[in-house]
């Protein structure tokens, strides 16, 4: 999709993280942007005279109901879905409640806004829509089993739905992006603090959003954010053995999982 024009677009998980920058890059660039989150946005978002903001709970029964109902009132160029959250630590001694939370999430709420974008397609207003999934949704990730599965779902759906609607003839462009680690509250949002000692290659929200805007321009799937990523992606993790790769992976993930200590 080329921004010739501006264009206006839906943002999921729009209050933090990639979300939040994908709204504030999208702004700056003279677009018209509609958040959603259950939490309010920042200031600088909220009273900016081109973002609107609709409070929804994307886990809710009756979602592709409202996904209609946003679809033909706003008419967007196009959706960055960003929301959705992960579970990390030992498969089986993660609480299944909140495994199953994060399934309605990452998945559940992917499957109704797809197929509301689907079941709208008609006529010559095309829709493009960038689902985020993470490079741990193309690759095995031990110690994050359950949110990988997640993600696979996403990069899945979103290839095969696409090759389907171009055989169709229907006017929708699916994206992917699978970007490795980024420096946002995905720890936080678990119940775990910051890591003590940070991991090297880790992404801020910022590079993530301008590439949105790059696949905005450019629709693709599962794009790994950063040119070095892709490289070490497609090249370099192929020359380790596969068991000391995904050990390295497993203990990164359980390292230094420390339990959110109660506010005072």
């Amino acid at each position: 999709m080329k921004e010739s024009r501006p264009i206006v677009v839906l943002v999921t998980g729009c209050s933090q993280g990639i979300g939040e920058a994908t709204c504030h890059a999208l702004l700056q660039r003279g677009n018209q942007v509609l958040g959603l989150d259950l939490k309010a946005p920042s200031s600088a978002l909220a009273e900016h005279p081109n973002f609107q903001f609709e409070n929804v709970d994307l886990t809710q029964e009756g979602m592709y109901d409202r996904w209609l109902e946003l679809f033909n009132t706003y008419a967007p160029d196009a959706v960055v879905h960003s929301a959705g959250m992960g579970t990390m630590g030992q498969f089986g001694e993660i609480p299944r409640e909140r495994e199953r939370f994060m399934v309605k999430l990452n998945v559940l709420a992917t499957l109704d806004m797809v197929h509301a974008a689907v079941a709208i397609a008609r006529g010559d207003k095309s829709l493009h829509l960038v689902l985020l999934s993470s490079k741990a949704g193309i690759s095995c990730v031990p110690g994050m089993a359950v949110y990988s599965a997640s993600k696979h779902f996403v990069s899945g759906l979103a290839l095969s739905v696409h090759e389907e609607v171009q055989i169709r003839g229907l006017p929708i462009q699916i994206s992917t992006l699978t970007p490795p680690p980024v420096r946002t509250k995905f720890r936080e949002n678990m119940g775990f603090e910051e890591r003590k000692k940070r991991i090297t290659g880790v992404l801020m929200p910022e590079e993530v959003a301008a590439d949105v805007l790059h696949v905005l321009k450019h629709p693709q799937q599962s794009r790994i954010t950063g040119l070095m990523h892709r490289l070490s992606f497609k090249f370099l993790r192929h020359l380790l053995p596969k068991r000391f790769l995904h050990r390295k992976i497993y203990e990164a993930s359980l390292f230094d999982l420390q339990p959110l200590k109660p506010n005072d």
